[in-house]
């Protein structure tokens, strides 16, 4: 009897102490996007800060609670962490996972914004948050999509990688972007064309609407985007352009014996006109020796970028999607 009274106290214990860290997280969270917000306003003189701040459909980072294993979700570029939140509602209604969706900084606000960051405060901004999680949760299953996932490959391969991390999604992700060419200069995009554009055309930023009408509507990848302005910046930032680039010169400086072997999901589309999806398939074969799942949308699908972003129009297929990472989930958490 005495044997059952006390592991009723224990298994209760470590219920109502699981319940105060959870709250004691959602208060850091809370703190941090406050610190967020106040550094945006500051950049701006007042007059931007994280959009929709403490409104329903906010740009601040997400936490949903569930049970005591969490998904830890890296939003794109030009996002915030709503562009993940559908995802992250499959994932908690299936498989009852918590939930985290940190800001990568300098985004969820405007272009002004973006070129204040660089990709020294996204490299520590994953690995914050991460160990942010970490004080509540011993499983950790993380997501990047885009850049999220470019950013989320350079702290897998580095050497402070958490043994709670268990299991690895990669959607669309940035490590290369795509070799389209500019056709008024015949050339790929690089950094000595931004610095072109920014120093000698005295163009800071580009909105996405020009982009598209040079494209003329071609450039498929930027229509979500376009269609909801509450979750994306509306206009591209030369310098954080050039923060892009870093990504690819610091995964392409990874030593080949460089290698996760954790479970890994990867996802990605064929029509895609933002990233190099031969160069992310060649990098996920060569460093991730553990691949479980590779989830490929053919070009005649004609799938954008934005694989996570429900779109009838333009994702038809995104529910498959949410389907494969759960089942990955399931098996790899």
């Amino acid at each position: 009897m005495r044997f059952f009274l006390a592991l009723s106290f224990f298994f209760g214990y470590v219920s109502v102490s699981f319940a105060t860290c959870t709250s004691n997280l959602q208060s850091e969270i809370k703190n941090l996007s406050n610190e967020i917000h106040s550094e945006y306003l500051s950049h701006t003189k007042g007059k931007h800060g994280i959009k929709n701040f403490e409104k329903e459909r906010t740009n601040e980072a997400l936490f949903i609670e569930g049970d005591d294993k969490v998904i830890v979700m890296f939003h794109g570029f030009m996002a915030s962490p709503r562009e993940m939140l559908p995802l992250a509602k499959s994932i908690h209604q299936e498989l009852g996972h918590s939930i985290y969706i940190p800001m990568i900084r300098g985004f969820g606000a405007v272009s002004e914004i973006n070129e204040k960051y660089n990709f020294e405060h996204w490299r520590q901004g994953v690995s914050h948050n991460i160990a942010l999680v970490s004080k509540c949760f011993s499983t950790i299953g993380v997501i990047g999509y885009s850049i999220g996932a470019g950013m989320l490959v350079d702290h897998l391969l580095s050497n402070e990688l958490s043994p709670k991390v268990k299991s690895v999604a990669l959607l669309s992700p940035f490590f290369k972007g795509h070799s389209w060419q500019v056709p008024a200069l015949g050339t790929t995009v690089s950094k000595s064309m931004l610095n072109l554009v920014r120093y000698v055309l005295r163009v800071e930023r580009v909105k996405l609407t020009t982009v598209d009408k040079i494209m003329r509507g071609k450039y498929k990848d930027l229509q979500v985007l376009i269609d909801d302005p509450d979750t994306y910046t509306q206009s591209f930032s030369v310098i954080s352009g050039k923060a892009l680039m870093d990504i690819t010169k610091a995964l392409k400086s990874k030593d080949n014996n460089m290698t996760s072997e954790l479970p890994t999901f990867l996802a990605y589309s064929k029509s895609d006109q933002t990233i190099s999806w031969r160069f992310a398939r060649r990098y996920v074969d060569r460093h991730f020796t553990n691949v479980e799942d590779t989830y490929t949308l053919e070009k005649d699908l004609s799938i954008p970028h934005e694989i996570v972003v429900p779109n009838s129009e333009l994702n038809p297929t995104y529910t498959e999607l949410y389907q494969r990472i759960n089942a990955f989930l399931s098996r790899t958490m």
